[in-house]
């Protein structure tokens, strides 16, 4: 028997009632809402600026000097909103990085100034040239020993450092003091500052004979005194816009701290003694300060741009004296520090007192009478000319030799 297929059933008309579908639509964009305004506070807190300090890097896309520099500033102090103040401060900053290495920096301005040929440079570069020219400072002039110092801070390994380092090479020594000799001299060479901003690179025959049988074509670099006038630049730039809650530093030894408050700030000393590195005592103070820390040996991996050790107890050091073309330093540390001069004038007041064979303490002693102040060390007993300056020992180190003058 064959069975009739059943045909299938239709379907039910099933009705939803409206009231419901609202209420999953509510249901529906309320939830949205709520990932929405999430989502929106996640950004908001991502991108806004918890009041305190904060490290200020420079966002610059372009070639600037960030790098050889830290800076911590305390967002909110000033009462303005910590988030807008961060804005402003960090694009003022990158865009001085930026300015900096364009009008300081050897590849920059610098290599415009050219001999026989007047150029108009920035007006920073300008008032740094005059300064250094003011205090008759000629290590600016130094600059195709800088080159060869170079070579030897780029090297890989003492061996092939050795071939580059004048104290180790007759010939290398003999051609810089050759470079020193011209150096030296006005007449040989020399910068002219003209009207508006505007120098002139003056090099004599004889100079520009051997620099032309020597391939060199630098005459003129800032060197190991750059970030001085930097620090001063940047330190301007944030003053000027009344962005004083913070401090700046290099790694080769120059800071501005801006802070006129009443907030405590410290500073470790340091000190070589014989082979070691140690920080015998911290330095406590308040207020503006412009500080500049001559050394004799490296701290960081960026002091390879200005030390190399060698390993046997010998360290080369950029710092020359311009009268000779040879590393010199009067003491393995000096801290120089002023309330009303920046940088580049302690760095030109002491270059002169550092840069030899003995430190001159009465001279130290004679600046501290306009207002630079130093920090050195005899052997193991700390030496300061600022009897209202503040030190104490290093807590870390409870047997330490060393000993703090009152």
């Amino acid at each position: 028997m064959i069975r009739e297929a059943r045909k299938p059933k239709a379907p039910k008309d099933i009705q939803v009632e409206s009231k419901n579908t609202r209420v999953r639509v509510i249901l529906l964009i309320c939830s949205v809402v709520v990932a929405i305004v999430a989502l929106a506070i996640g950004f908001s807190e991502a991108f806004s600026t918890e009041p305190g300090w904060h490290t200020v890097e420079s966002g610059s896309q372009t070639y600037h000097c960030g790098g050889e520099f830290a800076m911590n500033y305390h967002f909110g102090a000033s009462g303005e909103d910590p988030t807008d103040e961060e804005k402003a401060v960090k694009q003022l900053y990158t865009q001085a990085t930026e300015d900096a290495y364009r009008i300081f920096y050897r590849e920059g301005q610098l290599s415009q100034i050219q001999p026989g040929k007047p150029v108009k440079v920035d007006p920073a570069l300008y008032a740094a040239l005059a300064q250094i020219q003011s205090y008759q400072n000629r290590s600016i002039y130094l600059a195709p020993a800088y080159v060869e110092y170079d070579r030897i801070f780029l090297a890989t390994d003492p061996q092939e450092a050795a071939q580059y380092d004048p104290v180790q090479d007759l010939e290398v020594a003999a051609y810089i003091a050759e470079i020193a000799r011209f150096a030296n001299d006005p007449a040989m060479v020399d910068v002219r500052l003209l009207e508006d901003s505007t120098v002139e690179l003056v090099v004599a025959k004889e100079y520009a004979d051997f620099a032309r049988d020597n391939a060199i074509d630098c005459f003129l670099d800032l060197g190991w005194m750059r970030n001085a006038f930097i620090a001063d630049f940047i330190a301007k730039r944030l003053q000027d816009a009344g962005h004083t809650h913070g401090y700046l530093a290099s790694y080769d030894g120059y800071t501005r701290n801006l802070d006129t408050s009443n907030l405590v700030y410290s500073l470790n000393l340091f000190d070589r003694l014989d082979n070691s590195l140690d920080i015998p005592a911290i330095m406590d103070y308040q207020g503006a300060m412009s500080i500049v820390f001559w050394r004799n040996y490296p701290l960081s991996s960026n002091d390879r741009w200005h030390y190399f050790d060698f390993g046997n107890g010998r360290i080369a050091s950029v710092y020359l004296d311009p009268a000779d073309g040879s590393e010199k330093s009067a003491t393995d540390n000096l801290v120089s520090y002023s309330t009303e001069d920046g940088c580049a004038e302690i760095l030109l007041q002491t270059a002169p007192l550092y840069l030899t064979e003995f430190l001159d303490v009465r001279a130290l002693n004679d600046l501290a009478g306009d207002g630079i102040y130093s920090i050195w060390f005899e052997g193991t007993k700390l030496q300061k000319n600022d009897p209202d300056l503040q030190i104490r020992a290093n807590p870390e180190l409870p047997d330490s030799p060393y000993e703090l003058s009152e």
